[in-house]
């Protein structure tokens, strides 16, 4: 069994377990259903919580274009040639259903230092500049409230020169913290990703002559819709993280098919030693290391020894020893995993290791004399993991570019007075050479493996197998031994529930000739199934798994129906038999040379997505009724049943009570509550356009760069407006399905409140059964099973 299959397989033994003691909790101890449910938590949250992925290094080492580019698309988070990144950026990487490029789905989730983060993130940049401090012979802070801080940056530090940098910093997280209190206590602000790219990703730098001011900033009260772009930059010191869900098309995330949760996410640090903002850095770092498994070590050719893999495995052993760990600082080496990035700005060669046959051994390479460069390189990476050749992966972005299709444009700028096709055929060729000299190493060994696959795609395929592998191997492993302990608990606190249940059981058995405790446990039941089907209304429909009755999931039905009209428009009919490959042939009818002659067709097919969208929503919805009601099969005829001849007496005395078992153990009524339209409307399908607005399509008479085939772009044209179409259709499914749930949580929630309990349900059966409560007839009303949903049986 693998990892992931034992995970999902721990995480449904929970939920079975604590569900199969919980239904009976009114006859179990509260302290100990308590503690049930508590630990039935506890596992959920660790088989939730996802497997952590790292890139560090130092700034300018080019993290962020290389994440992107691992996602399929460079330019997906903000890079320049100085250092950007200003805060982690938690990429949340989750497969696309359809075929459409990579992006970022809003809203993004921006997470502020909570108090005790704060409090930690102040001591720790305090301690820092206090150590500085030191080394001039300056006295220490008298204090760690910020009045204090204020007074002893005024008066002693900011008197040093070299003290002016973090003193800076220091009062710009007192600024953040004192002026936006709130933002410490509250939940995460929910944004578009325009406004946090603008705002918060990029470096914020005080100007060099910048004084702080040193009383106190006011507190300043913010509404959330005034939230923009400037306010997130004077509030950046405060940010925990930036949690960005990317929709990723499944060729660039090999991870999809070991998912149990959200399973990976991809960290962008801020680059190291950008003063700026350094002490908090180090402090985000060191604070989130005990929740990483994995860190990709950026090492780059032109700071090759800048790195520095010796403070990360030392901040690991000391992890290690805090946490009391024998032999540790070897296991949390493992963890670590070398990226030598941007290598093609490694200039050299060695063209006589490329020409020549004879077989080379990995030391041959980084022991040649015209390669120095890559033996410091390979002794950086050799330092930082602790898995040779296999742990290393060489890549670069400029490469893959080259190596890939040729009509996309360069993910960065080419190097000055560079011609983009002159650079293209230049890094083509290095990557040749380096592949013939990486092949002359029987079995890839060492430094061959990484050279041949950088020779292949720029390296970037080599390191999606690494974190998929590092994070099957050692993520999963580790999540799944977070797992047992909380669900051990739970196993053992179970058999103390079943056996509290079994006395209590034996204890009613002696009372059996009257039926009051039989109908007891029924009530107890059909409260039970309410509160089942309140939590899994909310949860089985928008599981990846949960299919129609076709056998195809939502998404695949509405991708179906709306991809078939948008390639049946008879435009492409037109298209395909008039445009040539360069030309449109003379004499045919008039074709689409606008972008904005497909708006129209792509508007209705936008309603039609949605219309799909939401009927699919309802499919499901009349689905999962179907399948829940077969679960819950005759629970009306057992509590008719129960009642005997005392169910005229409960109809004429406690109607209300009856009707909420019946609607306990019975679906249909859920299916006709009203549904409540969405808050807000649709954008328009001109906002979701695919296409730049008026932009003459390749045919178009004034278009001078024509492209070897229109037959070809026509076909893309095809499938990028039909992947957006599709997209507004799951977007309206969702929206739909929310909306539905919502209304049948609230009210199954509502149902199992109402349902009597304790005394409440002692006083209801001594009134139906009376005192004795002896059964004496009993009858069978059952129907026969409607193979549709049918509908609902009373107790009348």
């Amino acid at each position: 069994m693998t990892d992931s299959q034992a995970i999902k397989a721990m995480r449904a033994e929970a939920v079975e377990t604590a569900d199969a003691v919980l239904a009976e909790r009114v006859l179990l101890d509260p302290d100990l259903a308590d503690r049930i449910e508590k630990a039935r938590q506890r596992v959920l949250a660790a088989a939730a919580e996802p497997v952590t992925v790292a890139f560090v290094g130092q700034f300018t080492t080019g993290k962020s274009v290389l994440l992107g580019a691992l996602l399929g698309d460079p330019g997906l988070l903000p890079a320049t040639a100085n250092a950007t990144t200003g805060n982690i950026t938690a990429l949340h990487p989750v497969v696309d259903p359809g075929d459409g490029p990579t992006r970022v789905q809003d809203p993004v989730a921006v997470r502020y230092f909570d108090g005790p983060a704060l409090a930690a993130c102040r001591d720790a940049m305090l301690r820092t500049l206090a150590a500085d401090a030191r080394k001039y012979g300056l006295a220490e802070p008298g204090g760690d409230d910020w009045e204090q801080i204020s007074d002893w940056c005024r008066r002693v530090a900011w008197d040093v020169e070299d003290l002016r940098v973090p003193v800076r910093e220091l009062i710009g997280l007192r600024d953040a913290a004192v002026s936006y209190p709130w933002l410490v206590t509250g939940a995460p602000l929910r944004l578009d990703w325009a406004t946090v790219r603008e705002g918060l990703l990029p470096i914020v730098a005080r100007p060099p002559g910048h004084v702080p001011g040193w009383e106190l900033p006011p507190a300043r009260p913010v509404q959330v819709d005034q939230v923009d772009a400037e306010f997130l930059r004077s509030t950046a010191s405060l940010v925990d993280r930036v949690s960005v869900t990317v929709r990723v098309p499944a060729r660039y995330w090999p991870f999809e098919r070991h998912r149990v949760d959200d399973d990976v996410v991809l960290l962008d640090f801020p680059g190291r030693g950008a003063s700026p903002s350094e002490m908090r850095d180090r402090f985000l770092l060191r604070h989130t290391l005990p929740r990483l498994n994995t860190i990709m070590l950026l090492i780059d050719p032109e700071r090759p020894d800048a790195s520095d893999p010796g403070r990360i495995r030392m901040d690991f052993a000391q992890l290690d020893h805090e946490d009391g760990q024998q032999g540790g600082p070897a296991k949390r080496r493992d963890a670590v995993l070398a990226l030598i990035s941007r290598f093609d700005r490694l200039e050299e060669s060695a063209p006589e290791l490329a020409t020549d046959r004879a077989p080379l051994s990995s030391a041959d390479i980084v022991g040649h004399p015209h390669l120095t460069g890559l033996k410091a390189l390979w002794r950086e990476a050799e330092r930082a993991t602790s898995e040779d050749g296999d742990g290393t992966a060489i890549v670069s972005v400029a490469t893959a570019w080259a190596l890939g299709d040729a009509d996309r444009p360069p993910p960065i700028r080419p190097p000055a007075h560079r011609d983009p096709g002159e650079w293209r055929a230049t890094l083509r060729q290095a990557a040749a050479a380096w592949g013939q000299i990486a092949g002359r190493v029987p079995g890839g060994q060492g430094i061959a493996g990484p050279l041949r696959d950088y020779a292949q795609d720029g390296g970037l395929g080599r390191l999606r197998r690494l974190v998929t592998r590092h994070a099957e191997q050692h993520g999963l492993a580790q999540k799944r031994s977070r797992i047992h302990p909380h669900l051990a608990e739970l196993r053992e606190l179970a058999g103390a529930a079943r056996q509290q249940l079994e006395e209590e059981l034996d204890r009613r058995a002696e009372s059996a000739a009257s039926p009051m405790y039989a109908f007891r446990d029924l009530v107890t039941a059909a409260k039970a199934a309410a509160a089942t089907s309140a939590r899994r209304c909310a949860v089985d429909v928008f599981a990846p798994s949960f299919t129609l009755a076709s056998g195809r999931t939502g998404a695949a039905e509405i991708q179906r129906a709306v991809t078939a009209a948008v390639f049946g428009w008879r435009e492409w009919e037109r298209l395909f038999s008039s445009v040539t490959d360069r030309t449109v042939r003379p004499g045919q009818r008039p074709v689409a040379t606008l972008t904005r002659d497909f708006l129209q067709p792509f508007t209705d097919a936008v309603t039609l997505a949605r219309q799909t969208g939401a009927d699919v929503a309802d499919r499901m919805i009349l689905h999962w009724l179907v399948q829940r009601r077969d679960e819950l099969g005759d629970g009306i005829d057992r509590l008719r049943d129960g009642l005997g001849e005392h169910r005229e007496a409960a109809l004429a005395r406690h109607p209300d009570v009856l009707e909420d078992l019946r609607r306990a153990v019975q679906i249909k009524w859920l299916s006709d509550l009203e549904v409540p339209p969405g808050t807000s409307p649709p954008p328009t399908a001109a906002d979701i356009f695919p296409l730049r607005a008026d932009r003459a399509l390749p045919w178009h008479r004034e278009r001078a760069d024509r492209i070897e085939s229109h037959q070809v772009y026509v076909m893309r044209l095809r499938r990028e407006l039909a992947a957006s179409a599709v997209r507004a259709g799951h977007t309206a499914m969702a929206a739909r399905l929310r909306r539905r749930t919502a209304v049948m949580h609230r009210e199954l929630n509502e149902l199992t409140d109402r349902l009597p309990i304790g005394q409440e349900l002692d006083a209801f059966l001594t009134d139906v059964f009376g005192p004795a409560g002896h059964r004496t007839t009993t009858e069978d009303d059952r129907l026969r099973d409607d193979p549709q949903l049918g509908e609902d049986k009373g107790f009348a």
